[in-house]
């Protein structure tokens, strides 16, 4: 056992030799600068959907969490409905988004609500729906100034077309529809969904899916190419995906 340990010992102290101080009459190399990583301040704040349901009552919820777990702000409100179509599961998107320290989240009617961090809500937009059957989705700009929609709404009739909408608002202003594009009875391509925004611009899924016979694993951003959109609603360069 002793011998053992004292050859480790040596090969330890070999290797060492070799690896350690540079020969005898060389300069040691100078290590070269690390540059120093620049990171942003880490969240203060954390934002959740909630739901719960009470009979057939659905209710929403939205909370706005410090890192001591403690609740600073929340509200409760009824969220846009999910398009209930024949023969397949609808694929909607999340009422509440977050930007700016502050939530936001969708109402049954559209309306975009602002709660921050004190409790206090106020109207940053509204993106107006009218019947049942829309698909509703929207992102916020990081500075929470502007903020950018698309409705698509299903044939209210078995002769009827699939309809698109995107419009935006500035925080608190009047709301732009920028384009509307008539999809045809048969939803086969040109469903934008919104996905959010980054230093770019707008991003969001082109032809994505939102109706299908199966439940994907994800019921977010399904079977879709993630695009950045100008603020006209013109797709512009692919981010990837399918």
């Amino acid at each position: 056992m002793i011998r053992r340990l004292a050859t480790l010992l040596l090969t330890g102290l070999a290797a060492s030799s070799c690896f350690g101080s540079p020969p005898q009459g060389s300069q040691a190399p100078t290590p070269s600068a690390v540059p120093s990583v620049s990171e942003g301040p880490p969240p203060t704040y954390l934002v959740l959907q909630t739901a719960s349901a009470t009979g057939n009552t659905m209710s929403t919820g939205v909370k706005i969490i410090d890192l001591h777990g403690l609740v600073a702000a929340s509200a409760s409100f009824t969220a846009p409905p999910t398009p209930q179509l024949a023969n397949c599961q609808s694929i909607s998107q999340p009422p509440v988004r977050a930007a700016a320290g502050a939530a936001f989240y969708a109402d049954s009617g559209g309306v975009i609500h602002r709660l921050d961090t004190t409790g206090k809500t106020t109207t940053a937009a509204t993106f107006k729906l009218s019947n049942r059957l829309q698909f509703l989705s929207y992102a916020v700009r990081s500075d929470g100034g502007q903020l950018m929609a698309s409705i698509i709404s299903a044939p209210t009739t078995s002769n009827g077309h699939w309809t698109l909408d995107l419009e935006t608002a500035p925080l608190g202003g009047a709301t732009t529809v920028v384009k509307h594009v008539d999809l045809g009875a048969d939803l086969s391509s040109g469903a934008i969904v919104m996905a959010g925004w980054d230093s770019v611009g707008p991003t969001a899924t082109a032809d994505s899916d939102l109706c299908v016979a199966l439940t994907p694993p994800s019921v977010e951003y399904a079977g879709a190419a993630l695009v950045h959109l100008s603020i006209s609603g013109a797709v512009l360069d692919r981010l990837g995906g399918q």
